[in-house]
């Protein structure tokens, strides 16, 4: 075997058994509001949204309203997914379907029986490009109306009542469960279609309920690509999760250990920009197209995504573009990252701009990048908006004019 083999055989062989380590095994970048980023490996979780963090072999407590978060989430495409009425996403073979019930098997919480008040829709085939993806998910979400619909692999939607709810299997040629029934507002009879024909289910809108989206809240990204969104946690005996969209999930802390790779609460002392009201917003185009910014999104729509990691929050632009916003008392810092959209590839190439309107000094440049572009790792923010009024955020082309300027500002928060 020649040195060079050798050499790429030893680095394949390392790098499959770094990526078959259980999540608790790695260790993940831990931000908080009151230290530095350091790498930590979960250990605990309590009742009161207190975590527990292994760094340098010794215990570190983080308040859930001071974690900032934990980890990287991925998504995933290559299973059936539940989108929950709170979007989050279960990544789970879909059993059967009854009047009031959706069954699933979950390689880690095993099966549930979810209340369909609780499910917005399914996801049978996940597109394989991650803007179809997200596009999709937000179909399935933000969708009104009075009817479930079939959304076909051709492009139709078929609109009706799903009936006789037969079991919805994996597709096998040993599976005979291989049709959904909905019943068309013209028809007398259901109409079989096709499993395989299916890309996504959307459950009747109108009979979702609503989440509360008070208080602390933490999304959970799985190893799996799930997202489970969890407002409450209880650790008397086992281990329960109770979802926001009012899933309860019996479970235990070794396995939400294991599988948890990524943690980011919202609710707490960090103030996302994208939860807040925009006080001005402006776009020049460079030809003719005008963009408008994304909240939590890219400029396309879809979620925000550098580097192959999905982040949960932020703020999508185009350039050239600014946005102004009202800094909150008691805010002292801005904070997150500057990216690329990996939607542009190796594409795009802008500068940020960040100015701070302070008493008697008017607004004034606190922060300028360097050229960021496509495929370069995100670029830390960090700025002091003490005392300030308004801050604006700006977004100009650097190389190529605005080809591809699809610029993220990732996990944009204020901090108290």
């Amino acid at each position: 075997m020649s040195r060079m083999v050798f050499f790429r055989t030893f680095l394949f062989v390392c790098c499959a058994l770094v990526c078959q380590l259980p999540a608790a095994e790695q260790e993940r970048r831990c931000f908080t509001l009151d230290a530095d980023p350091v790498s930590a490996k979960l250990a605990d979780i309590a009742d009161d949204w207190t975590f527990t963090f292994a760094v340098d072999g010794q215990e570190r407590e983080v308040a859930g309203r001071r974690l900032v978060r934990w980890g990287a989430y991925r998504d995933d495409d290559s299973g059936a997914q539940v989108v929950l009425a709170d979007g989050g996403v279960l990544v789970a073979e879909i059993l059967s379907i009854d009047d009031d019930t959706l069954s699933v098997y979950s390689d880690v919480f095993g099966e549930l029986a979810i209340p369909l008040a609780q499910v917005a829709g399914m996801v049978l085939e996940p597109p394989m490009d991650p803007l179809r993806r997200d596009l999709l998910l937000d179909q399935i979400r933000t969708a009104a109306g009075t009817q479930d619909r079939l959304l076909m692999e051709n492009g139709d939607v078929v609109q009706g009542v799903i009936s006789e709810k037969p079991r919805v299997g994996p597709r096998s040629a040993d599976d005979v469960l291989t049709k959904i029934n909905i019943r068309l507002p013209s028809a007398d009879e259901p109409v079989a279609i096709r499993y395989e024909k299916i890309t996504a289910v959307i459950f009747d809108p109108a009979l979702r309920k609503t989440p509360s989206l008070r208080g602390l809240r933490c999304g959970f990204g799985l190893d799996d690509g799930s997202l489970l969104w969890v407002a409450k946690v209880q650790t008397k005996r086992s281990m329960m999760l109770r979802l926001v969209c009012g899933l309860e999930i019996d479970t235990d802390l070794e396995t939400v250990v294991d599988v948890t790779v990524c943690l980011q609460p919202l609710g707490g002392d960090c103030l996302y920009l994208s939860d807040l009201k925009v006080i001005d917003y402006k776009h020049i185009p460079f030809l003719q197209r005008r963009w408008e910014y994304q909240p939590d999104r890219n400029v396309l729509g879809g979620r925000l995504r550098a580097g192959a990691e999905l982040t949960l929050k932020g703020v999508g632009m185009h350039s050239t573009s600014r946005l102004v916003y009202s800094v909150p008392k008691g805010v002292t810092r801005l904070e997150g990252q500057l990216a690329i959209d990996d939607q542009a590839g190796q594409g795009g190439s802008v500068l940020y701009r960040v100015f701070v309107n302070r008493p008697e000094e008017g607004w004034q440049t606190v922060f300028r990048s360097e050229p960021v572009r496509g495929g370069a790792r995100p670029a830390p923010l960090s700025v002091d908006v003490a005392n300030a009024r308004g801050v604006m955020l700006v977004v100009e082309f650097a190389d190529q004019g605005d080809v591809l300027d699809y610029a993220d500002w990732l996990n944009l928060y204020f901090a108290r």
